[in-house]
């Protein structure tokens, strides 16, 4: 169930990530902002697995026609379509460790974010506060210039832009200005917390990144629109981004993100120049809402439904029977009847003959039991309403005689696993159109 989770995610987040680029682009054409559209692609993308938990326990829709194979791949992961091949109890293994790796990645990469925001807030203690025109600012020795804090967010300049001309300054300090008015630090840790959920997922970390890079474009943006020549707006970028060193990945920057995001935003710069393109605008809005509609008619993974078992208690004499009725004791073989593989019990004196029978090449031992002292026998309740019965999986093999599950104790059970729907047709035909019942022994 956690491998299916982790598919879904992922692709769902590459289709909604596909669908905020182009509408990112479409709105760039327009010289709107962007940064809404990550943190909203970054929300939906990192809350889409664990909306999908919630919805499985609700009624299951019919099945949707789609032409994603998400449902073939669920059951790889799963270790269903992969049962035939022997690797499928090693699937359901690895699943099994999934969510508490899951889980200890999330919180070391949390801890490792507080504990740099820790780092950070000491270092600050110890940098100099000085007031450029109204505002005040902290001068470190080189790191900057950008703005830290989520509450009280503060500039940072280093040490070297105070040898700047005035002009340059002032360009600098209006960049850090916007930044702070518009709290970029509490949107970049909110991209980051976002990602923190799945750790697993690439292309979340990505939707994160280019958020850093729609808020470092709309800062642009708004000061250009304050009147300051992209020229020489751009020329700064370049200079500052030569002496500059990050803060932090929750701090906006002026020339943060290395030579490949200076030379995107330089790119957004030079659109600022030019008319808007409404054309341009729709061709990449059409493009992002086929992706959105891909991402919504993703199937959702299965629901992890335990059977309803319950262990009962009968009279001795009926626990002691085996299917063939034999009541001292049992093996149970698997055996080949015209092409079709089928699990039976049979006695001693049966097995014996078996044996001399070099024909029977075709039974294979599962499991040797002492004779049934217990009056202990598992019972599942199968709901026949629809006239619909569960086809029974034991070990890979198919149960043709229902009665067989009557024999069961709870000791000789590993797990049980019930599939449904689609998954359950595609693996096993029409003859699981009620679902299958996959029973593992501890053999």
């Amino acid at each position: 169930m956690t491998m299916a989770l982790i598919v879904y995610g992922i692709t769902v987040s590459v289709l909604l990530a596909s669908a905020c680029y182009f509408l990112d682009r479409g709105l760039r054409s327009l010289k709107r902002p962007t940064r809404w559209v990550w943190v909203t692609g970054s929300l939906v993308a990192a809350g889409a697995p664990f909306a999908s938990v919630l919805l499985a326990r609700g009624p299951q829709p019919l099945p949707a026609q789609t032409s994603l194979p998400s449902e073939f791949l669920y059951e790889v992961v799963g270790g269903m379509a992969l049962e035939p091949t022997g690797l499928g109890n090693l699937a359901s293994s690895i699943d099994q460790w999934l969510l508490p790796i899951w889980l200890l990645a999330s919180g070391s990469i949390f801890l490792i974010g507080v504990g740099t925001w820790a780092r950070l807030n000491r270092a600050a203690r110890g940098w100099d506060s000085e007031t450029h025109g109204s505002e005040e600012v902290l001068v470190s020795d080189g790191l900057g210039p950008a703005v830290f804090g989520l509450l009280r967010p503060r500039i940072v300049l280093p040490r070297w832009t105070l040898e700047l001309t005035q002009e340059k300054r002032e360009l600098i300090l209006l960049h850090e200005i916007e930044h702070k008015a518009a709290r970029d630090p509490a949107t970049l840790v909110w991209g980051f917390l976002l990602a923190t959920l799945a750790p697993w997922n690439p292309a979340l970390w990505w939707m994160a990144r280019r958020l850093h890079l729609a808020v470092e474009g709309d800062c642009d943006a708004r000061v250009l629109a304050r009147g300051v020549s992209p020229k020489r707006y751009g020329k700064l970028l370049l200079e500052v981004a030569s002496s500059s060193r990050p803060l932090s990945a929750f701090s906006p920057a002026l020339a943060e993100g290395g030579d490949t995001n200076l030379e995107r935003r330089l790119l957004m710069i030079r659109e600022t120049v030019r008319r808007k393109s409404i054309p341009a605008a729709l061709a990449t809005m059409v493009f992002s809402a086929g992706f959105v509609s891909l991402a919504c008619e993703t199937p959702t993974p299965p629901p992890a439904v335990e059977p309803d078992l319950r262990i009962e208690t009968a009279p001795a004499s009926a626990a002691a029977h085996t299917l063939s009725g034999v009541e001292a004791g049992y093996h149970l073989v698997r055996a080949t009847e015209d092409g079709v593989e089928y699990v039976r019990s049979v006695d001693p004196g049966e097995l014996d003959l078996v044996n001399e029978d070099p024909d029977n090449v075709s039974l294979t031992f599962l499991e040797k039991e002492a004779p049934v002292e217990s009056s202990r026998r598992v019972v599942v309740n199968e709901d026949d309403s629809a006239g619909l019965r569960p086809l029974i999986v034991v070990d890979g093999v198919i149960v043709s005689d229902p009665s067989f599950r009557e024999s069961l104790t709870p000791e000789m059970i590993d797990r049980i696993e019930v599939i449904k729907g689609p998954a359950a047709a595609q693996l096993y035909g029409e003859r699981a159109a009620g679902g299958v019942i996959k029973i593992f022994t501890k053999h």
